[in-house]
């Protein structure tokens, strides 16, 4: 496949082929072509480096470019829509048309006239542009009132447009000699019906896709679900039909649809034959039955109607899908040419059989879809559409002639209709009767030329319809018609026509069994097989899409007697056309700025830079106008106006909020404090829009991700890292050794041999080492509430709620936030001031049953009160309002207290907590670790303080996920202890528990039994004798007394971690089968400077593998015929020797092979400018020519040159030349001599054009 790609101004600038090796290559190749849509997209991907070289073609290949092709005689020109590109490649999304189509909208349209096809075009300026021309039109004739409410896409509405007039189309692109576009025809077609009118593509009656052979899989669906087969069926003002009288007979001569006179429903018999109602009256009634009311003004269109949707609905629905091989896609099929766009073809498959006992599948579908790798055609797939069940009538060996008897052989389906029945009584009234024809099983009517109208054998009338009066039919009449085409009798149907006359008056009989009375009522439900139990009413109730509507019939008798009968439908997605909709003000968009971002942070993660990370939103009408901002977060009452409200994740905090006026717009400044052991965050924008008094609510999500980098050393000179510790983020204090204290830890990178002593030469992230936490949510206290609050701003007052964040706060507390403390500069520390009996601050949290947690504050009391200080933990199942009481054995919340004198309340599943007591005006911290029961999914976790008038102040308030190693540093061993949890004892005397002498600053786990030794942290330590199982040391070097010598006489290790390791020569031997089954024996010999490695494969051959730092070398025999061979790969290149066969070189400069040859030129005679280029590579021979020919006689080959020996195929070969300027088509040949040809199918001179051909040879 040769592709021209040109610029923005459509000229010729490159080619892509993977035929030819001097134009780039492509590869993931997707040409898509669609039927519906009447377009074409085509998926590729060029790598941009050869040989780790960038190539000059990428200087053409970007989102300027279109590119052009011809496939199956057909020109296609592409826009590239898409372009993605990295450092190795470039990905193109292409497709068909131009952006004006794809992109111009055009405004709603009103209109109450009937229109052809063109005034709609000519009226929306669908196709009076960019070289788009109108071709084909096959239904110039029709005219459609359409109109439409709202502004769509040209190309939209175009398509709009085609299937109100029942059409298809196809786009047709023509290029100009230059590769330029010179127009493009859109062609319009009746719409395929299934049986008379093909559409786009043709009726491929030469073409039969077989399971087995080129089909590889078909599948059936059936769906019973809207079967009906009574229809009864009113006008307009309860207009009814029920003296009307009509049959329809099948192509069999079977009545199929009929309605009787006198009765007041449409019947299918056939279809309640094969699928009669299974709950049945006790007089035998089979009928499922609809009810229809209609706005129709006469009985015919009533009937018409019914009969519609008896055909429509008295059979099954049966979709098919047939998966074809791929080679169906681009072989030959039928009379030679493969299968394009729209094409119907027949399918068969005799793995299927009907409930007549009848073997085989025979089936008549369309293609709707084709997708075509160039270079990967087992990727290529074909799509069907319009499937029609066949019947089977001829044998296996006559298929290929079926769809041609078919046609030749559908006889003509003659009907008779009459407007009073064929009975009249004691001689009064008159009925007309119309002759009709229809094509097989056509529903549409053909015309005659000529219809003949015989009463009794007599002609009577030579007319399609005849009124008889009852006058003219003493007892009865025969009335027959004749209907011709081409002087042929196509139809013929009769009627006997007869007049009864009563009797005498008979005697009186018994009184008869009638309907006193009919009841209907309506229910709607999800099932379509069983009727509802509930909810029948007199009014038909509203039903979903996709939901069945149940209608149920009791008919009383006058005998006492009862029958109830049920039909049910499906209701579907299509409704009729709505009323205008509001004009262009009730519109309106969202202008939302900037919502993904990538931070730059440093090698530990912390952000370097929030710059340029605020945003902003307008909104506007559909008329240009712009609503105004309101600055509270909350619903806005005013019409015209908008407010939003930012959400940000745990991990990040959102910028300030402000009005701008003069813009209308609401901005936020630079978001913060993105966690550093994060690498993702987000904040969610709540927008509410009131547009005419009605509110939307919209939400738009900022995303932030990070660009980490990391530490860069000193070249050439020795790197130190010193770590530090501070219980501040500044690292303010910072010492030595972790303490209880510790929160940051600080990391230096210097060449420095002594750990400098300013905070600031350090880089503080948060200490992770100091506990074992993995948080699911910040401090309560989160960092989007405070933005805009000062120290000594009140936070919340009485009963403020805030549902929306997840934070409330009750029983009349006043919360205040005051200014952070030297020692914590970047704690949040917010005051509780009860005005009753107890306050709270919460945080509403997701968490996992069969977890631990845990929940953490620091307090500080300004009273002596013991009970003043509390965390509150509620348990709550997986709900999302939080004001709902629940208990946790019945899905209730469950309540648990630690207060800050060491007690605590209701612990079912309380795990440790703090024991000791809070001192008065000191920082303490308190703690819970609790286990999540089943079924809960929220806790909601407070700070709480009780006693009115009383303060506490708290701070650095968490919740976190707690794994096994938690750490609780406390004075006093905590309670409710855990296998794996960690303690740190921070006393400053020794203890003893449980027989274990506990240290000051030193860590202890628990094993289930007693407490073990963890860390000790210490300036100096001096061990006598030890054995350090696992070390981590920092900041430290040990030193060793040399060993000069030692002899071990057997050495055994898991693990070991070494240093540096001189040996001398290692010699192992190796015994082993292969997976490919093979047995492999040999050594392996390590030396100072080499890896030697002798085998034989199953005791044959000698193989030879010798790795060193001159390169690697593998040579030997395998054993097998052929199998001698050799692999070099030193510092200029790899070399494969396969010794007979030849052998191949990869280096910096490429792939080489050793049949490979150099380009040359190949003189030719009686061109005027052409030149011809050849190469072989790797076997196979590629050949490029272009330029001016010369001038062609009519079908004649002229030998314009030799292919020299070496260079000519195993067999003629040729290819196809892309003439230019509308030139006749062309081909090229290389006959097995060596003779270049070329012929023209037309004489022409000076003809331009290019071709490439590639073939292997041996």
């Amino acid at each position: 496949m040769l592709i021209s790609i040109h610029d923005q101004t459509l000229q010729r600038v490159g080619f892509l082929s993977n035929e030819n090796p001097l134009t780039p290559d492509f590869k993931n190749d997707k040409f898509h072509r669609y039927l519906a849509q009447g377009a074409a997209t085509f998926d590729f991907t060029v790598n941009k480096r050869k040989n780790g070289v960038l190539q000059d073609y990428m200087q053409h290949l970007n989102e300027h470019a279109y590119f052009s092709f011809q496939y199956e005689g057909e020109d296609f020109l592409f826009d590239s829509v898409i372009v993605e590109e990295n450092d190795d490649e470039v990905t193109f999304n292409c497709l068909t048309l131009n952006l004006e189509m794809r992109n111009e909208e055009v405004k709603k349209l009103e209109n109450s006239t009937s229109h052809n096809i063109q005034w709609y075009f000519d009226k929306m300026g669908l196709i009076n542009f960019a070289q788009i021309k109108l071709g084909k039109n096959e239904v110039s004739d029709s005219t459609r009132v359409i109109k439409y409410d709202s502004e769509d896409t040209k190309l939209s509405r175009l398509i709009s447009v085609i299937q109100n007039f029942d059409a298809e189309f196809e786009f047709v692109t023509t290029l100009k000699r230059d590769g330029s576009l010179d127009n493009i025809t859109l062609n319009l077609y009746k719409k395929n019906d299934g049986a008379d009118i093909q559409g786009v593509g043709q009726n491929r009656n030469d073409v039969i896709l077989t399971f087995g052979e080129n089909v590889t899989g078909v599948s059936r669906k059936v769906d019973k679900s809207q079967i009906f087969n009574g229809f009864f069926v009113t006008g307009k003002d309860g207009l009814s039909w029920k003296d009307k009288a009509w049959s329809v007979k099948n192509a069999e001569g079977v009545e199929e649809f009929y309605k009787r006179a006198g009765e007041s429903y449409a019947k299918a018999p056939l279809s309640a034959q094969m699928f009669p109602a299974q709950i049945q009256s006790t007089k035998g009634d089979i009928w499922t039955i609809r009810n229809k009311e209609t706005e129709y003004t006469s009985p015919e269109a009533m009937w018409g109607y019914a009969l519609s949707e008896l055909r429509k609905n008295a059979y099954p629905l049966v979709e098919y899908e047939v998966q074809a091989t791929s080679r169906v896609t681009v072989s030959s099929m039928g009379d030679g040419t493969p299968l394009h766009i729209g094409d119907t073809v027949r399918i068969q498959d005799m793995n299927f059989m009907d409930s007549n006992g009848d073997v085989g599948l025979f089936l008549s579908a369309r293609v709707s879809e084709l997708e075509i790798s160039f270079t990967n055609p087992i990727n290529n797939k074909i799509t069907f559409s319009n499937y029609v069940k066949l019947k089977s009538e001829v044998s296996d060996d006559l298929l290929d002639r079926m769809q041609s008897i078919i046609d030749q052989n559908t006889p003509y389906r003659s009907e008779i209709m009459t407007t009073n029945g064929i009975q009249f009584k004691n001689g009064t009234g008159t009925t007309d009767l119309s002759a009709h024809i229809f094509k097989g099983a056509n529903i549409v009517e053909t015309k005659a030329d000529n219809y003949s109208w015989y009463k009794d054998g007599a002609l009577v009338a030579e007319t399609q319809e005849i009124t008889v009066n009852a006058a003219d039919v003493p007892e009865k009449a025969v009335y027959s018609y004749q209907a011709q085409i081409n002087g042929d009798v196509v139809g013929t149907s009769s009627v006997t026509i007869t007049n009864v006359n009563d009797g005498t008056e008979g005697k009186p009989g018994e009184d008869g069994v009638g309907i006193k009375a009919t009841t209907v009522t309506y229910a709607k439900s999800t099932s379509g097989t069983t009727q509802p139990t509930t909810g029948w009413t007199s009014a038909v109730p509203t039903v979903p899409a996709g939901q069945f509507l149940w209608t149920k019939t009791v008919w009383d008798y006058t005998d006492s007697t009862s029958e109830t009968g049920y039909s049910v439908s499906k209701m579907g997605n299509d409704g009729k056309p709505g009323e205008d909709g509001q004009d262009g003000e009730s519109s309106w968009n969202i202008l939302f700025e900037k919502d993904s971002y990538v931070l730059p942070a440093n090698s530990l993660g912390a952000v370097t830079s929030y710059e340029g990370t605020g945003t902003s939103l307008k909104v506007v009408l559909g008329n240009g106008t712009l609503l105004t901002p309101v600055s509270n977060a909350a619903v806005p009452k005013d019409p015209g106006t908008f407010t939003m409200k930012p959400t940000a994740q745990e991990n990040i905090a959102s910028g300030a909020g402000n009005v701008d006026t003069e813009n209308k717009a609401l901005t936020y400044s630079n978001v913060s404090k993105m966690d550093s052991n994060s690498d993702t965050a987000s904040i969610t924008y709540t927008i509410w829009v009131n547009v005419g008094g009605i509110v939307t609510t919209i939400v738009k999500v900022q995303r932030f991700s990070k660009s980490q980098k990391g530490l860069t050393g000193d070249p050439g000179a020795d790197s130190h890292s010193y770590f530090m510790y501070s219980a501040n983020a500044d690292g303010s204090k910072m010492v030595s050794q972790p303490d209880a204290d510790t929160k940051y830890i600080g990391v230096c990178s210097t060449s420095a041999t002594t750990a400098p002593t300013n905070p600031s030469s350090y880089t503080w992230s948060k200490y992770v080492g100091q506990d074992a936490f993995n948080p699911v949510g910040n401090n309560l206290i989160a960092n989007p509430l405070m933005e805009g609050y000062k120290a000594g701003d009140t936070l919340f007052n009485k009963n403020k709620v805030l549902k929306d964040t997840g934070y409330w706060n009750a029983y009349g507390v006043q919360t205040i936030l005051l200014a952070p403390e030297a020692d914590s500069p970047n704690s949040l520390i917010i005051s509780h001031t009860p005005g009753s009996s107890s306050a709270s601050l919460s945080n509403y949290i997701p968490v996992k049953p069969g977890e631990r947690y845990i929940f953490s504050a620091e307090v500080r009391p300004t009273t002596s009160d013991a009970d003043l200080s509390k965390i509150n933990i509620n348990l709550r199942t997986f709900v999302s309002n939080i004001d709902i009481s629940l208990s946790t054995n019945t899905g209730q919340k469950h309540n648990m207290q630690v207060n800050a004198n060491g007690t605590h309340t209701n612990t079912p599943y309380l795990v440790s907590y703090s024991t000791e007591a809070t001192p008065i005006n000191q920082w303490s911290t308190m703690f819970a670790i609790v286990e999540i029961p089943p079924d809960v999914g929220y806790v909601v976790a407070s700070t709480y303080s009780s006693n009115a008038g009383k303060t506490v102040h708290f701070r650095n308030q968490e919740v976190k996920k707690c794994d096994t190693g938690a750490l609780i540093k406390s004075k006093e061993e905590p309670l409710g202890k855990y296998p794996g949890q960690i303690w740190q004892y921070t006393g400053t005397s020794p203890i003893t528990v449980g027989g274990v002498a506990i240290q000051p600053n030193t860590q202890y786990i628990w094993n289930g039994t007693k407490w073990e030794l963890y860390a000790i942290y210490s300036n100096n330590m001096v061990i006598q004798n030890g054995f350090i199982t696992n070390a981590m040391i920092a900041n430290a070097a040990i030193d060793f007394a040399k060993i000069n010598s030692a002899t071990i006489e057997n050495l055994s290790a898991i693990t070991a971690i070494l240093g540096d390791v001189f040996a001398g020569k290692i010699t192992n031997e190796f015994d082993y089968k292969g997976d490919d089954g093979k047995q492999y024996k040999g050594t392996t010999v390590y030396d100072s400077y080499k890896i030697l490695m002798d085998y034989t494969i199953d005791g044959q051959g000698g193989m030879t593998l010798s790795l060193s730092p001159e390169g690697l070398i593998i040579k030997g025999n395998t054993g097998e015929t052929g199998g001698s061979y050799a692999l070099d790969l030193t510092k200029g290149g790899l070399r494969i020797d396969a010794g007979p066969l030849g052998n191949v070189d990869l280096t910096p400069g490429g792939l080489v092979f050793s049949s490979d040859t150099k380009l040359a030129t190949l003189p030719l005679n009686g061109v005027v400018t052409a030149s011809v280029k050849y190469i072989k590579k790797n076997g196979v021979v590629y050949i490029t020519g272009s330029g001016n020919w010369g001038n062609f006689p009519d079908n004649k080959s002229r030998t314009l040159g030799n292919i020299p020996a070496g260079f000519r195929p195993p067999a003629t070969w040729g290819a196809g030349m892309n003439p230019q300027g509308g030139k006749r088509l062309m081909s090229v040949a290389v006959g097995t001599d060596g003779n270049l040809t070329v012929t023209s199918d037309a004489a022409q001179n000076n003809v331009y054009g290019q071709f490439s051909m590639s073939y292997p040879v041996d």
